[in-house]
């Protein structure tokens, strides 16, 4: 079914996947040993999970006493950043090695420090297992220091190892993961795991140092030009720069190589044939094209996945329930990035809208971030749609109760009570924020609802209390390695979106301020981007927000869905709001200093029965600042245009406290 070749270019019925070194070791003199082995080498470079273990086995069966093949099938085992990490397989192959099967000194460190890493004695700590891979694995470096393979194998252990770690040995791992990468691509510009490592590395959130990947995302997909996941891998950097049109032509081409994979393989009509790359691909996709008002394409990847997980039910696959995985991520995404973009608008959600209570999965890294992300959307979906009464009577608000009885076991149900790992202990936090969001938003629906003065207060203390632990928690959310990229949705973005359903001018200025916080955890998207448009027309500042809504227009691709997407009389509506004179001068200035934001920042103490950011009813003096600020923006206009994907925020102080005239601006990175 695999046709390969002998020489260092491996090729798979002209499936292109990159090349291997000619610096690494392989010993076995078997023509198709040597082939599957290469093959299976390049799959597992670029995650190629699936296709790499089988392409092991093929090599060892040619040649039973080629020792380094049963090495990288058990290497197979480790799927660094997606969660799988298997000693007991790994093992079992390593126990299935023949006595008599060799390998040369630069093979044996190789297999050294992948037994290593597969230590069973040190299952329960992970640090010290990772620790004592990177060691032995450095000695291979140190003896072959032309092995670009060995770096870059070394530089991925360091950057997995760094997610086990905090602080300093956490950045001192980063650092020398990152001089590894740069020492092996210093040998070979081209080498695939090299590139696809680098990208992982440079995944962050920080523009600055997620801009250091531009050119591995250039190449990558050029190296290895059928690898879905190579050519998926360019997302990384580009999503974090917001460049979701890019995100989107990279993950398009990502979905069709994982198509070509499975018909290669005869497996076109199998739910589960590439699925750690076909389903990553196909949730961006949808994720991306809600951003980029590709609405309908959008919807389209969620009606393949929905016809995949019934098709896979039907005929009870068993990788059901991993594809049960995508499908409620997907189907979250459904209710955060699509129901909910016209909610502050509207009031209201879709009566289409599907509000369930999504099945209980097995937790553990993924499943438990994906129940918590699911059960949070179904849980707000139900909120907003039903709008269910503090009567306990009442079927929806039974239904609800029900739910969230579930969802509040989730993180205790993970285990993780003290930050001793940090990467569960991130999922353990963002699953706590999930709860806190959910009830921040129930109170203030029942609030909103209230018919009495003295409950609606008090209903409104509650919900802006939850909101206030959730946002809390997601400041100092600190994410690692393999943290996942795309947060459900950020507790600001959903505190800035509460503050916009109140329909109160005096809430705009810290509506503006929740969803300029919501960019620092997630990214600039079109619902922060809305939102702060929205919060601008709030609080009467026509030309900001239209700069806002250029800033929406701007996102949009040019195969959108323009006037059939639900904000488009909206976006035309707000583009045209800075039109009298005075507004024409206004928007001079802000247009020329404006590129991403102007926000004024609070430190203030938060009021007892207050949303964040404020500091009391009674002052008028951050409202006052506001003003102050919307006329004498145009100070302003003499700050540095900035470049579209750094997103910097621009933070303007009084000098003078007594004529409040003279205004510094210095800009500052988001």
């Amino acid at each position: 079914m695999i046709s390969t070749t002998t020489s260092s270019v491996v090729r798979c019925s002209s499936f292109w996947l990159g090349e291997v070194p000619q610096t690494f070791p392989v010993s076995s003199v078997d023509v198709n040993a040597i082939a599957w082995f290469k093959y299976g080498l390049l799959q597992l470079f670029s995650f190629g999970y699936d296709y790499a273990g089988p392409a092991f086995v093929k090599s060892r069966e040619n040649d039973p006493k080629f020792a380094l093949a049963y090495a990288f099938e058990a290497l197979n085992n480790f799927w660094p950043l997606w969660g799988k990490d298997d000693l007991a397989a790994s093992n079992a192959i390593f126990s299935s090695m023949p006595g008599d099967a060799t390998a040369n000194h630069h093979e044996q460190l190789y297999i050294d420090a992948i037994r290593a890493h597969f230590n069973s004695s040190l299952e329960n700590d992970t640090e010290a297992r990772l620790s004592e891979a990177v060691t032995v694995i450095s000695l291979v470096t140190e003896s072959h220091p032309g092995d670009s393979t060995g770096l870059a194998l070394l530089g991925l252990w360091r950057l997995v190892l760094s997610a086990e770690q905090a602080g300093a040995a956490a950045q001192s791992s980063i650092s020398l993961a990152d001089s590894n990468l740069k020492s092996a691509l210093a040998i070979d510009p081209r080498h695939p795991a090299a590139l696809h490592y680098q990208l992982h590395l440079y995944d962050s959130l920080d523009a600055a140092v997620a801009a250091k990947g531009l050119p591995a995302a250039t190449l990558y997909p050029e190296v290895a030009q059928d690898a879905s996941h190579g050519l998926h891998m360019p997302v990384h950097i580009q999503l974090r720069l917001a460049n979701y049109t890019a995100c989107f032509a990279a993950d398009s081409l990502a979905l069709q190589a994982a198509d070509a994979t499975c018909a290669l393989y005869g497996l076109a009509g199998d739910e589960g044939c590439n699925m750690w790359n076909l389903y990553h691909s196909l949730e961006y996709l949808q994720f991306t094209g809600y951003q980029i008002g590709r609405w309908k394409d959008a919807m389209a990847m969620n009606t393949r996945m929905s016809n995949s997980i019934a098709s896979a039910a039907a005929k009870q696959h068993p990788q059901l329930a991993s594809l049960m995985l995508w499908f409620m991520r997907m189907d979250a995404r459904e209710i955060l990035d699509r129901a909910f973009v016209m909610l502050p608008q509207t009031q209201l959600l879709d009566v289409a809208m599907n509000c369930t209570n999504p099945e209980e999965l097995v937790p553990g890294f993924w499943t438990s971030h994906t129940e918590s992300g699911a059960t949070l959307a179904h849980g707000l979906c139900q909120v907003f749609k039903f709008r269910p009464s503090a009567d306990e009577a009442n079927p929806q608000r039974v239904a609800l109760s029900a739910l969230r009885a579930r969802f509040v076991e989730v993180p205790g149900e993970y285990g993780w009570e003290e930050p001793t790992n940090l990467s569960p202990w991130y999922i353990y936090q963002v699953n706590l924020m999930h709860v806190a969001m959910l009830d921040a938003a129930d109170f203030f629906v029942q609030a909103q609802d209230s018919v009495n003065s003295d409950a609606k207060q008090s209903l409104f203390t509650q919900a802006w209390a939850h909101a206030a632990n959730a946002t809390s928690i997601e400041d100092v959310l600190v994410p690692v390695a393999d943290s996942p990229t795309i947060l459900f949705m950020s507790a600001h973005e959903l505190y800035g979106m509460l503050l916009l359903m109140t329909g109160e001018k005096a809430h705009a200025a810290m509506a503006s301020m929740a969803f300029a916080k919501a960019r620092s955890s997630q990214g600039p998207q079109l619902a922060t981007r809305l939102g702060q448009a929205r919060a601008k027309a709030l609080a009467g500042l026509p030309c900001e927000a239209a700069a806002w809504y250029e800033e929406v227009l701007a996102m949009m691709d040019q195969a959108s869905d323009k006037a059939d997407l639900p904000f488009w009389a909206e976006l035309q509506q707000g583009l045209a709001m800075c039109q009298s004179p005075e507004d024409m001068r206004q928007r001079g200035a802000v247009l020329l200093s404006f590129n991403h934001s102007i926000e004024v920042f609070s430190n203030g103490q938060r009021g007892s029965d207050l949303p964040p950011y404020n500091q009391s009813t009674q002052s008028m003096v951050f409202p006052a600042l506001v003003l102050l600020l919307a006329l004498s923006v145009a100070a302003c206009s003499l700050c540095s245009r900035l470049v579209r994907q750094r997103h910097p925020y621009l933070l303007c102080r009084k000098e003078d406290e007594e004529d409040h005239k003279e205004l510094i601006c210095q800009s500052e990175s988001a």
